[in-house]
C-alpha cells in the first residue's frame, strides 16, 4: 500500500505527492523535508468533494466506494441513501445521483467546510483497478505499490480542482 500527503507547488501550482511509510512513523521525516516556501499543504474542502464527484459522474472508470463524514456530523438517510446507490456497481443513474448528492452536501456544509473525512474510490485504467482513499487532510492511500497509478488518478481526477 502507498500513502501520500499532497501539496501544491505556490509558484507553478504543480501537485506534489510526498510518500511516506505510515507503518514506521515516517509522516513527522517526511513533513520536515517539506519547502514551505515553495510547497502547501493540500486541504480537501467539501467543495472540492462535491469537484471530484462531479468528474465521477462524468467517468465510468470512476466507482464511489463510501464518503465517510466527520465524527461530529450526522448525515441523515437521504445522504447515506445516496452514496449506498453510488456503491451500486451498475449504477445508470449515476450523473443524476451526484447531483442530488451534491444539493445535499450544500445543505450540510459551506464551500471551504471540511465535513467530509475521506471519500473512497476505484479507479480503473488500463485493466488496473486500485481501490484508492482520499482524505481532507491531503492524505492519499492506495491499494498498490505502484506510484504511476496514483500519478494518473491526480492527473486525471484531481488536477485542476486541488491546484486551482
Amino acid at each position: 500500500m502507498l500513502q501520500g500527503k499532497l501539496f501544491v507547488n505556490i509558484l507553478d501550482k504543480s501537485i506534489i505527492i510526498n510518500y511516506y511509510d505510515y507503518s514506521s512513523n515516517n509522516y513527522r521525516k517526511m513533513m520536515r523535508k517539506v519547502d514551505f516556501k515553495t510547497d502547501r499543504q493540500v486541504i480537501i474542502t467539501t467543495s472540492m468533494i462535491k469537484k471530484i464527484l462531479h468528474k465521477v459522474s462524468q467517468n465510468d472508470n470512476l466507482l464511489i466506494l463510501d464518503i465517510n463524514f466527520l465524527e461530529c456530523i450526522d448525515p441523515d438517510d437521504e445522504v447515506e441513501y445516496l452514496i449506498n446507490l453510488l456503491k451500486e456497481k451498475d449504477n445508470k443513474d449515476k450523473q443524476y445521483v451526484i447531483k442530488l448528492l451534491n444539493k445535499e452536501l450544500d445543505v450540510l456544509s459551506s464551500e471551504k467546510g471540511i465535513d467530509i473525512k475521506s471519500i473512497e474510490l476505484v479507479f480503473i485504467d488500463k485493466g488496473c483497478k486500485v481501490r484508492l482513499k482520499l482524505y481532507s487532510n491531503g492524505i492519499i492511500t492506495a491499494e498498490t505499490k505502484d506510484k504511476e497509478v496514483i500519478n494518473l488518478f491526480v492527473n486525471k481526477v484531481l488536477q485542476g480542482i486541488i491546484n486551482e
